[in-house]
């Protein structure tokens, strides 16, 4: 064992925070037999680190050791499990293809129940037993959890159990070893016993189960004097779940709250940072800037209870760093440096970190494409619908065959570009997913509301349609789907759109693009070809000053529109000897 995952260990603390501010304990299980069954791993060296006791230290030294430094005393940490029922990995009573032995099993307690103790002075250890034939010495069984016996097979004096754990199902098991059935000092163990896992439903259902309600099962186990009872669900599993168990778990904390429910103290422990805002992507056309800085402000995109905005920030993952890096200035800024003449998609993972050290992340992407006269590129998009979030309508037009926007699976859907000034339309390239249209047209509007058709398909058949038109003038083009080829939506990877731009006297100088038209993220991008410097001014259609920018010295720049209203908002650009306005709407 060499070391963690670097998130594992604050992946469990905000775990544990959540369940203690929850009024729930944790019982924290470190393995289980499953560690020699096929699930990928080299089994080999699950089965070295049972059973040598030095590879059994180097858990200890690279994992076990640094959780418990940091969470080992956290106040919903209910108890250290060494194993989930490790007696079915063994020679003497398992079931898996690569078996170990009990003697193995009890030495690894051994040292890792003693390096707990050591650590964390006063945490309880215990051990999920699969029934309590491996743990009472009545009736021809062997404890092999005993105190004196886990001491020999490991030799630490400190790597004995804090209470037992013991599993029960009726299925597998006869009546006598069922907890529900005897008490507690039946087995003679000198410790408390946790009855770790049953199953609800079937204790109350099975024929071979005690067919006691499951009320009557918790009150049972209470008044037989376990120490708590723990049901068991997972996905796929009849045998129960929260939904019958919850009758019993309530039954005990309505009727003996002084031991059933935790006295929480908010103090103890540490609330990790929220994210509260989002980081738009970055859509650009390749050589429209070079940096972006100040893309956005950090301390807009998380709190911390504790902390407040005084966080660490780091750029935790950037898949692509050829195209884009990093800079994160110490006024708290992000500014992102774009590759020359580079195209691709990075995405970007932020990670904000507390003073303790819990940890929250943001992801955006950054898309640089060249257009290669697709008009249609990074321009403001809209549709009837989408199946789900990240089958967006804006992946329809991000010039990534990899991603692809989805219809809801109806009839009559469509999705429409918002060129943003007319063009003169030649052609329409249509990238089918599999979900195709059979029967769809192409239309074009001047308004968004008033379509004239202008291609129609009766018989698609997916893949790429190429769809010739006659040089026709418009600034909106949609597809409308009407009859659907599969059972699915309409959905396509591109969305493509070819022609001539017709721009105006201001445009054809300087190049200008106000975009995304609509907005939806609070950022609108101004493009200009004139680096001389520029006055932006944002207003309302009541002609009413919202917000002012002096800007000099780029191509792109990336603005803040959280104060526009939603609907039509006006923007005028002026230079130094012209001046443009837009309309753009606000979602």
């Amino acid at each position: 064992m060499t070391g963690l995952d670097p998130n594992a260990i604050p992946n469990m603390r905000t775990v544990l925070d959540l369940a203690y501010n929850r009024g729930i304990a944790v019982s924290m299980c470190l393995w289980s037999f499953d560690m020699l069954r096929d699930q990928g791993q080299d089994i080999s060296v699950q089965k070295a680190l049972l059973e040598d006791p030095v590879k059994t230290q180097t858990y200890i030294d690279n994992a076990l050791i640094p959780i418990l430094e940091e969470i080992g005393a956290h106040p919903a940490v209910l108890t250290w499990e060494i194993f989930n029922e490790a007696e079915n990995m063994t020679e003497e009573f398992g079931f898996t293809e690569v078996r170990t032995s009990m003697a193995a099993v009890q030495q690894f307690i051994n040292l890792t129940a003693g390096a707990i103790h050591r650590m964390v002075p006063g945490a309880l250890v215990s051990n999920g037993a699969g029934n309590f034939a491996t743990m009472t010495d009545i009736e021809g069984h062997t404890n092999y959890y005993r105190d004196d016996r886990l001491i020999a097979a490991g030799g630490d004096p400190l790597g004995t159990l804090d209470f037992y754990q013991v599993h029960y199902y009726p299925d597998n098991f006869a009546l006598s070893l069922s907890p529900f059935h005897r008490p507690a000092d039946w087995w003679q163990l000198d410790k408390p016993i946790v009855i770790g896992e049953f199953p609800s439903k079937s204790i109350e259902e099975d024929g071979n189960a005690p067919s006691y309600t499951r009320v009557e099962a918790y009150k049972l186990a209470y008044e037989y004097g376990y120490a708590g009872a723990l049901a068991w669900d997972y996905r796929g599993f009849d045998g129960g779940s929260f939904e019958t168990a919850k009758l019993g778990i309530a039954y005990l904390a309505d009727t003996y709250p002084e031991d059933i429910n935790l006295n929480i103290d908010p103090d103890l422990i540490n609330n990790p940072p929220s994210a509260i805002a989002a980081i738009p992507d970055l859509n650009l056309l390749l050589g429209a800037a070079e940096r972006i800085d100040n893309y956005v402000a950090l301390d807009t995109l998380f709190y911390d209870k504790e902390d407040l905005t005084n966080l660490d920030y780091t750029i935790s993952s950037n898949t692509n760093p050829d195209l884009v890096t990093v800079e994160i200035t110490v006024d708290g800024k992000l500014n992102l440096i774009l590759a020359n003449n580079v195209t691709g998609t990075s995405i970007l993972t932020l990670r904000a970190r507390d003073t303790k050290g819990a940890t929250a992340s943001i992801s955006f992407r950054v898309n640089i494409r060249d257009a290669n006269g697709n008009l249609a590129l990074f321009k403001s998009i809209v549709a009837s619908s989408s199946e789900k979030e990240d089958l967006g309508e804006r992946y329809a037009n991000d010039g990534d065959m990899n991603s692809r926007w989805s219809s809801s699976y109806q009839n009559d859907q469509w999705i429409y570009v918002d060129l943003q000034k007319p063009a003169k339309i030649d052609s329409v390239k249509l990238f089918w997913e599999a979900a195709y249209g059979k029967g769809y047209e192409i239309q074009v509007s001047d308004d968004s509301q008033n379509w004239n058709t202008v291609f129609t398909e009766t018989d698609g058949n997916g893949g790429k349609d190429a769809i010739v038109l006659d040089g026709i003038t418009t600034q909106y083009v949609r597809m409308f789907g009407h009859i659907r080829g599969t059972d699915f939506g309409f959905s396509l990877f591109e969305f493509e759109i070819y022609g001539e731009e017709l721009l105006g006297i201001e445009d054809h100088k300087l190049n200008i693009a106000v975009y995304p038209n609509p907005i939806t993220t609070n950022i609108v991008n101004i493009s200009v070809q004139d680096q001389r410097p520029i006055t932006v001014r944002m207003f309302d259609l009541l002609g009413r000053s919202i917000k002012i920018y002096h800007l000099k010295g780029q191509k792109t720049y990336v603005l803040d529109a959280s104060k526009l209203a939603a609907g039509i908002n006006l923007i005028n650009i002026t230079g130094q000897d012209w001046e443009t306005t837009r309309k753009i709407l606000k979602k």
